[in-house]
């Protein structure tokens, strides 16, 4: 009777260790197998990634060069004022004097 306890327990024993076995195996296979998918999965998020970082960059070079033009835009106003300024006042062309009246309320002074 103990001989057939004993191989009741070893049975058992054995199946418990071959069920646990086989989820393990059967575990790492899924994970192998979902793997590719994760890996596409991650390659579509780095592109993405990199697409935003890109049109950022070009966004933010683009407002930069509104932001140049903008002042240079306003700098060829005032010289362009200044000039005008000094052609009606009959002052010469190179007096200081005019240049801080005209220029005072501007962000570019005394350029000429």
């Amino acid at each position: 009777m103990a001989e057939v306890l004993a191989g009741f327990l070893t049975s058992a024993v054995v199946n418990i260790a071959k069920d646990k076995l086989a989820s393990a195996i059967a575990e790492q296979a899924n994970l192998l197998w979902n793997f590719g998918d994760d890996l596409e999965n991650m390659n579509s998020v780095l592109e993405s990634i990199s697409a935003a970082l890109q049109d950022a960059e070009r966004r933010s070079v683009k407002e930069k060069l509104v932001q140049l033009t903008t002042t240079i835009h306003s700098i060829l106003d005032s010289g362009k004022l200044l000039a005008k300024a000094r052609k009606l006042s009959g002052l010469s062309l190179y007096d200081s004097r005019l240049s801080y009246i005209c220029c005072r309320n501007c962000s570019v002074r005394n350029l000429v």
